[in-house]
Protein backbone atom coordinates (compact mmCIF):
# COMPACT_ATOMS: atom_id res chain seq x y z
CA UNK A 1 0.00 0.00 0.00
CA UNK A 2 1.83 3.16 -1.23
CA UNK A 3 0.00 6.48 -0.49
CA UNK A 4 0.40 9.49 -2.98
CA UNK A 5 0.06 11.98 -0.02
CA UNK A 6 3.60 12.38 1.77
CA UNK A 7 3.85 11.91 5.55
CA UNK A 8 5.24 12.62 8.57
CA UNK A 9 6.14 9.76 10.65
CA UNK A 10 6.65 10.62 14.25
CA UNK A 11 9.25 8.23 16.64
CA UNK A 12 9.14 7.91 20.25
CA UNK A 13 12.93 6.31 20.74
CA UNK A 14 13.89 4.20 23.06
CA UNK A 15 16.09 0.74 22.97
CA UNK A 16 13.53 -1.16 24.91
CA UNK A 17 10.14 0.29 23.68
CA UNK A 18 9.54 2.58 20.93
CA UNK A 19 6.32 4.36 19.58
CA UNK A 20 6.17 4.95 15.81
CA UNK A 21 3.28 6.35 14.21
CA UNK A 22 2.60 7.98 10.60
CA UNK A 23 0.08 11.37 10.06
CA UNK A 24 -0.39 11.85 6.30
CA UNK A 25 -1.68 15.25 6.29
CA UNK A 26 -3.64 15.17 9.74
CA UNK A 27 -4.89 11.84 9.39
CA UNK A 28 -3.24 9.49 11.24
CA UNK A 29 -2.74 6.64 9.35
CA UNK A 30 -1.06 3.72 11.49
CA UNK A 31 0.91 3.63 14.95
CA UNK A 32 2.40 1.08 17.03
CA UNK A 33 4.04 0.50 20.50
CA UNK A 34 7.12 -1.87 19.61
CA UNK A 35 8.83 -4.06 22.29
CA UNK A 36 12.29 -4.75 21.36
CA UNK A 37 14.13 -7.33 24.22
CA UNK A 38 16.98 -8.36 24.71
CA UNK A 39 20.37 -6.37 25.99
CA UNK A 40 21.62 -3.77 23.66
CA UNK A 41 23.59 -5.34 20.65
CA UNK A 42 24.16 -4.83 17.03
CA UNK A 43 21.20 -7.25 16.64
CA UNK A 44 18.53 -5.37 18.52
CA UNK A 45 19.47 -2.16 16.83
CA UNK A 46 18.58 -3.81 13.45
CA UNK A 47 15.67 -4.76 15.04
CA UNK A 48 14.63 -1.28 16.10
CA UNK A 49 15.87 0.18 12.38
CA UNK A 50 13.91 -2.36 10.21
CA UNK A 51 10.78 -1.46 12.31
CA UNK A 52 10.99 1.68 10.64
CA UNK A 53 12.41 0.69 7.35
CA UNK A 54 9.04 -0.97 6.83
CA UNK A 55 7.01 1.93 7.50
CA UNK A 56 8.85 3.74 5.05
CA UNK A 57 8.26 0.87 2.84
CA UNK A 58 4.86 1.69 2.96
CA UNK A 59 4.30 5.51 3.40
CA UNK A 60 5.66 8.40 1.54
CA UNK A 61 7.86 10.16 4.69
CA UNK A 62 9.09 13.45 4.02
CA UNK A 63 9.60 14.84 7.59
CA UNK A 64 10.12 12.64 10.67
CA UNK A 65 9.67 14.12 14.56
CA UNK A 66 11.95 12.39 17.29
CA UNK A 67 11.14 12.48 20.81
CA UNK A 68 14.34 11.95 22.48
CA UNK A 69 14.58 11.37 26.20
CA UNK A 70 16.18 14.17 28.58
CA UNK A 71 20.31 13.85 28.17
CA UNK A 72 20.29 13.16 32.24
CA UNK A 73 18.87 9.62 30.79
CA UNK A 74 20.81 8.20 27.90
CA UNK A 75 22.79 5.70 27.32
CA UNK A 76 25.72 4.60 24.99
CA UNK A 77 23.01 2.01 22.91
CA UNK A 78 20.33 5.05 22.85
CA UNK A 79 23.06 7.42 21.25
CA UNK A 80 23.81 4.71 18.73
CA UNK A 81 20.49 4.39 17.49
CA UNK A 82 19.06 7.88 17.26
CA UNK A 83 22.45 8.54 15.07
CA UNK A 84 21.75 5.38 12.95
CA UNK A 85 18.25 6.26 12.95
CA UNK A 86 19.05 10.21 11.59
CA UNK A 87 21.71 8.94 9.15
CA UNK A 88 18.66 6.21 7.94
CA UNK A 89 16.29 9.66 7.79
CA UNK A 90 18.97 12.15 6.38
CA UNK A 91 19.59 9.08 3.04
CA UNK A 92 16.04 9.00 2.37
CA UNK A 93 16.10 12.64 2.25
CA UNK A 94 13.69 13.21 5.42
CA UNK A 95 14.02 16.20 6.98
CA UNK A 96 14.37 15.38 11.23
CA UNK A 97 13.57 17.76 14.09
CA UNK A 98 14.52 16.06 17.78
CA UNK A 99 11.59 16.78 20.18
CA UNK A 100 11.68 16.94 23.80
CA UNK A 101 8.74 16.69 26.36
CA UNK A 102 8.64 20.61 26.72
CA UNK A 103 8.15 20.83 22.99
CA UNK A 104 4.80 18.31 23.49
CA UNK A 105 3.85 19.90 26.55
CA UNK A 106 3.66 23.00 24.58
CA UNK A 107 2.19 21.60 21.34
CA UNK A 108 -0.89 20.56 23.69
CA UNK A 109 -0.78 23.55 25.86
CA UNK A 110 0.00 21.47 28.92
CA UNK A 111 1.52 22.98 32.08
CA UNK A 112 1.54 19.67 34.03
CA UNK A 113 4.91 18.55 34.89
CA UNK A 114 3.79 14.72 34.45
CA UNK A 115 1.55 14.66 31.44
CA UNK A 116 0.61 10.85 30.59
CA UNK A 117 -2.89 11.69 30.85
CA UNK A 118 -3.06 15.24 29.80
CA UNK A 119 -1.67 14.11 26.79
CA UNK A 120 -3.99 10.78 26.42
CA UNK A 121 -6.89 13.17 26.86
CA UNK A 122 -5.59 15.61 23.98
CA UNK A 123 -5.15 12.87 21.59
CA UNK A 124 -8.33 11.23 22.44
CA UNK A 125 -10.09 14.15 20.75
CA UNK A 126 -8.34 14.69 18.12
CA UNK A 127 -8.21 10.89 16.95
CA UNK A 128 -11.25 9.10 17.58
CA UNK A 129 -9.58 6.04 17.26
CA UNK A 130 -7.30 6.16 20.27
CA UNK A 131 -10.73 6.48 22.43
CA UNK A 132 -10.39 2.49 23.53
CA UNK A 133 -9.83 2.30 26.87
CA UNK A 134 -6.32 0.56 26.39
CA UNK A 135 -4.49 3.59 24.93
CA UNK A 136 -4.88 4.84 28.60
CA UNK A 137 -2.23 2.10 29.55
CA UNK A 138 1.21 2.87 30.02
CA UNK A 139 2.38 0.57 27.41
CA UNK A 140 0.47 3.02 24.85
CA UNK A 141 2.51 6.40 26.30
CA UNK A 142 5.53 6.32 23.60
CA UNK A 143 2.92 5.80 20.67
CA UNK A 144 1.70 8.94 22.00
CA UNK A 145 4.58 10.82 21.90
CA UNK A 146 5.62 9.15 18.60
CA UNK A 147 2.03 11.02 17.77
CA UNK A 148 2.25 13.79 19.18
CA UNK A 149 6.18 14.07 17.60
CA UNK A 150 4.25 13.93 14.26
CA UNK A 151 1.67 16.28 14.73
CA UNK A 152 4.17 19.03 15.72
CA UNK A 153 6.25 18.57 12.82
CA UNK A 154 2.84 18.43 10.61
CA UNK A 155 2.02 21.49 11.97
CA UNK A 156 4.63 23.83 11.98
CA UNK A 157 5.97 22.66 8.38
Amino acid sequence: MHTKETCTIGISLGTNVMGIAVLEGNTLVYWQTKTIKGIWNEKKLHKCISSIERVFRKFHIDSCGIKVIHPSQVSSGYIHLLKVIEKVLQDEGVQVRKLDMHDLREHCEITEKCPKDFMATYLRKLFPELNREQYLHPYYFKVQEAILSALVVANNQ
